[in-house]
């Protein structure tokens, strides 16, 4: 997949057509790789290339940047969920006051028309562009009647009677309802960071962990995960380990800052500065204080007994999705 992060830099590829989408694409979910899909099918129907357009950073982190935490895929996430989506070209357009300013008509006119000149253009019935997001799918059928460009909106996605939309999985998320989540997403939800140094209090109790700091806040709620955490670089490029993550605060030992630690299951070996992808599979509790670290040892000890036992079962639940694991380093 060629990635850009300017339209100043995409340059058409002689003789081919161009199909494209425009949206955030926040969490790629499966309403998200619907689109993509039926763009796939008419690249393939016409050996055409495939370009997604979203926005970096997320528009809310321009016009709310003091909102809660927000965004689902951090972009290198993204960029690797796209790519296994089979997109072409990614053009991840850095999102300014300036850019923000574009109107609707300008952005298809200027931008759309003029830079990518696409020949057919597949989006989400929910989607919006230009200020005030004053375009959407009636303006872009509109603009392309004129412009000589077939415009396709896709049916939504229904799963369970609901529709699948990133508001939904934010909210399922926000509840600790990963597996609900995780459907809806159709890959599992995953937070990424790179290994620092902690306090080695995990050692000294029995359990090592790798403390992360992370690229962005997690959505989830403080509590004790089953996991899967994917390797990046140096040390082991992109493997892949059952695990237990603890996000929230040291309260039996006073803390009161929220740190995110993961245990591997069986691993062996120093996992100091590499770039980690932790995949959320399941709540296993809350967040608690302990009256002692010896109850915390067997807590923990338990935690992981139980994270051994549902994590084969909650991974299956995901296979009749056909979901590629993500691959990419997560870095920050």
């Amino acid at each position: 997949m060629e990635l850009l992060h300017s339209l100043g830099s995409y340059r058409p590829a002689p003789r081919r057509q161009v199909g494209m989408t425009i949206g955030n694409f926040d969490g790629m979910h499966r309403g998200h790789q619907f689109i993509i899909k039926r763009l796939g099918d008419w690249c393939r129907a016409t050996e055409g290339r495939s370009l997604l357009l979203t926005f970096e950073p997320h528009p809310e982190e321009l016009f709310h940047p003091a909102a809660a935490p927000f965004r689902i895929t951090p972009l290198p996430v993204k960029i690797a969920l796209a790519q296994a989506a089979g997109v072409d070209i990614m053009v991840a357009q850095r999102f300014d006051e300036q850019f923000a300013a574009y109107t609707a008509d300008e952005f298809v006119d200027e931008l759309v028309g003029r830079v990518i000149a696409p020949r057919h253009i597949v989006i989400g019935p929910d989607a919006t562009y230009g200020k005030n997001r004053g375009g959407g799918p009636d303006h872009l059928v509109d603009w392309g009647k004129r412009a000589g460009v077939d415009v396709e909106i896709a049916g939504e996605l229904v799963l369970d009677g609901a529709a699948v939309r990133s508001t939904a999985v934010r909210q399922a998320l926000a509840q600790g309802a990963i597996e609900l989540a995780n459907s809806q997403l159709g890959h599992p939800y995953i937070v990424c960071g790179t290994t620092v140094r902690g306090n080695g209090r995990g050692h000294k109790l029995g359990f090592a962990t790798a403390n992360l700091e992370l690229s962005y806040p997690p959505l989830v709620p403080n509590g004790v995960y089953a996991t899967r955490t994917v390797i990046g670089a140096p040390q082991a490029p992109r493997e892949r380990w059952d695990s237990v993550t603890y996000v929230g605060r040291n309260l039996t030992f006073g803390e009161s800052s929220v740190v995110v630690e993961t245990h591997l299951l069986d691993w062996a070996g120093d996992l100091y500065g590499c770039a980690l992808g932790i995949e959320l599979w399941s709540l296993l509790r809350r967040e608690e204080r302990f009256s002692s670290p010896g109850a915390l040892v067997r807590q923990i000890a338990a935690d992981i007994g139980k994270a051994r036992e549902v994590l084969p079962t909650i991974r299956s639940l995901l296979d009749p999705f056909n979901v590629e694991p993500i691959t990419a380093p997560c870095k920050p």
